[in-house]
């Protein structure tokens, strides 16, 4: 597996740990034999998922969620430098991802788009990642990960590698688990994204702080 794969996987899977559905998103373009671009990790979150149940721990405090609101968030991920690809500032692009998405009806993806765009074309990457922009009970928001990158990013830039793995290992450790929560079985039913993510982390020693350059390592010398 290569690194920028492991980067998106990881990501995705810190998502999903704390109760996003996630896709990808391919952005058509109407030129032939070209897109307008894609979005990493396209993700959801509905507002009655209750975390530390069987199946999880606290919510990641990183991720500003919020139980009042559905939350659908632009994620990008990135090795170096975050910052959102210039396909997303495209207004004609976040249209299309929101009426993809199918959480607006159309009156409200023309009142959030243009907000959501002056939020990106102004690099007001605080607002986009927190706040985002609230229509009824659904907030848009933007997120940047950056699995690579060792230190968190100012003003709420980016989620970092530390603090992904972290919150991976804590979630998948046999000595956290919850109480109804047997996390002994095997790491194959995560499926192919996922399975040798999750069999590292819980190979790992319990006491030591993951690296995502150990992960890449282990993963790349056994051609995951």
């Amino acid at each position: 597996m290569e690194e920028a794969r492991v980067s998106e996987s990881l990501s995705t899977l810190f998502l999903r740990l704390n109760g996003f559905f996630t896709t990808g998103l391919i952005l058509h373009s109407s030129k032939k034999g070209t897109v307008a671009g894609e979005i990493d990790c396209f993700a959801v979150r509905f507002p009655n998922r209750i975390p530390k149940t069987d199946y999880s721990i606290e919510d990641s405090g990183l991720l500003n969620i919020s139980n009042k609101l559905t939350d659908l968030v632009f994620c990008e991920v990135k090795s170096s430098k975050p910052s959102f690809n210039k396909s997303l500032e495209n207004f004609r692009n976040i249209e299309q991802s929101l009426y993809w998405a199918g959480v607006h009806t159309k009156k409200e993806i023309e009142a959030v788009a243009p907000k959501f765009a002056d939020l990106l074309k102004n690099k007001d990457y605080s607002k986009l990642s927190q706040d985002g922009v609230v229509c009824g009970n659904v907030r848009v928001r933007a997120l940047l990960l950056c699995p690579k990158c060792a230190k968190r990013g100012d003003n709420d830039l980016y989620i970092n590698g530390a603090d992904i793995m972290k919150y991976i290992h804590d979630s998948l450790i046999k000595s956290g688990r919850p109480d109804n929560c047997n996390r002994n079985y095997n790491s194959e039913i995560w499926g192919t994204e996922f399975s040798n993510i999750v069999a590292w982390f819980k190979g790992r020693p319990e006491g030591e702080a993951p690296k995502f350059k150990d992960l890449c390592a282990a993963l790349i010398k056994n051609g995951s």
